[in-house]
C-alpha cells in the first residue's frame, strides 16, 4: 500500500509539475503578449499625442499668422482712414479758400456799388 501510495504520489506530482510548468508558460506568454499590447497602446498613446501636438503648433501657427495679419489690416485700414482724412481736410480748406476768395470779390463789389449808390 505505502508503494502504492508512493506511485500515485509520484505520477500526482509529476502531473501536477507538468501542469505547472504548462501554467508557468501559459502566464508567461500572457504577460509578454499584454506586455506587447501594453506596448502597443503606449505607442498608439504617443503616436495620437504627437499627432495632436503637430495639430496644436499648426494651429498655433495659423492663429499667429491670422494674428499679423490682422495687425496689417488695421495698419492699412488706418493709413487709409489717413488719407481719407488729409484729403477731405485738403478739400474743406480748397473750399474755405475759394468762399472767402469769392466773399472777397463780392464784399469789393458791394463797396464798389455803395460808392456810386452813395456819395
Amino acid at each position: 500500500m505505502k508503494e502504492g501510495l508512493l506511485k500515485v504520489r509520484m505520477e500526482n506530482q509529476s502531473a501536477l509539475d507538468q501542469f505547472k510548468q504548462t501554467m508557468e508558460s501559459f502566464l508567461q506568454r500572457l504577460k509578454q503578449t499584454g506586455d506587447v499590447q501594453a506596448f502597443r497602446s503606449k505607442e498608439e498613446a504617443k503616436s495620437a499625442m504627437d499627432q495632436l501636438r503637430e495639430g496644436m503648433e499648426k494651429f498655433q501657427g495659423q492663429m499667429k499668422k491670422i494674428g499679423e495679419d490682422m495687425v496689417s489690416l488695421d495698419e492699412k485700414i488706418r493709413e487709409g482712414f489717413t488719407g481719407v482724412r488729409d484729403e477731405l481736410g485738403s478739400m474743406i480748406k480748397f473750399s474755405y479758400s475759394d468762399l472767402e476768395k469769392k466773399l472777397a470779390s463780392l464784399e469789393a463789389r458791394v463797396k464798389t456799388l455803395e460808392k456810386m449808390v452813395l456819395p
